[in-house]
C-alpha cells in the first residue's frame, strides 16, 4: 500500500514539474517570438516546450491528475510557435521576392552585371538605370572627396575633411 502512495506522489510531482517546465519554456517562446528577425529561433524553444508539455499531459491523463497547468503550458507553447512560424513565413516570402527581382534584373542584362559609365545616357523611362548611375556617381564622389587626418604621432584620427 505504501509503495502505491509513493508512486502516486512520484508521478503527481513529475506531472507538476513537467507542467511548470513547459509553462516556463512556453512563456520564453512566446516572449522571444515577438522579437523581429530573432523570433524565428523561438520555434526551437517552442518545440521543446511542446514535447515537455505533451509528456506531462500523458502522465496526467494516465493517472488522472490535474491538467490545467499543463494545458496552459501547451497553449502558450503552441501560440509562441505559431508566431515564430509566421515570422519565418514572412521572411521567406520577402527573400523569395528579392531573389525573383534579382533574377529578373540579371535576365534583362543578358546574364551579366552591367557597368555604368559617366557618359551613359539613360532612356527616358529607365528609372532604375538613372538611380544606379546616380548611386555610382555619389559613391565615386565620396571615395575621392575624403581623406584621413593623422595626429602628430602618425595615428589616424576619426576626423575627415573634404578636398575642394
Amino acid at each position: 500500500m505504501k509503495t502505491e502512495i509513493n508512486q502516486k506522489t512520484k508521478y503527481e510531482s513529475l506531472s507538476k514539474g513537467l507542467g511548470i517546465t513547459g509553462l516556463v519554456l512556453g512563456i520564453i517562446t512566446l516572449l522571444v517570438s515577438f522579437i523581429p528577425c530573432f523570433g524565428l529561433f523561438a520555434i526551437f524553444f517552442g518545440i521543446i516546450a511542446i514535447m515537455v508539455s505533451l509528456i506531462g499531459l500523458i502522465i496526467a491523463l494516465k493517472y488522472n491528475y490535474e491538467k490545467s497547468l499543463i494545458m496552459g503550458a501547451l497553449i502558450t507553447s503552441l501560440l509562441g510557435c505559431g508566431i515564430a512560424y509566421s515570422q519565418y513565413a514572412a521572411m521567406n516570402a520577402i527573400t523569395n521576392e528579392v531573389i525573383k527581382d534579382a533574377n529578373k534584373l540579371i535576365e534583362e542584362n543578358g546574364g551579366e552585371p552591367k557597368e555604368y559609365k559617366k557618359n551613359d545616357s539613360p532612356k527616358e523611362n529607365d528609372i532604375d538605370l538613372t538611380r544606379k548611375k546616380d548611386i555610382a556617381l555619389v559613391l565615386e564622389y565620396m571615395k575621392n572627396s575624403k581623406k584621413e587626418v593623422t595626429d602628430e604621432n602618425g595615428l589616424i584620427s576619426n576626423y575627415e575633411y573634404k578636398i575642394k
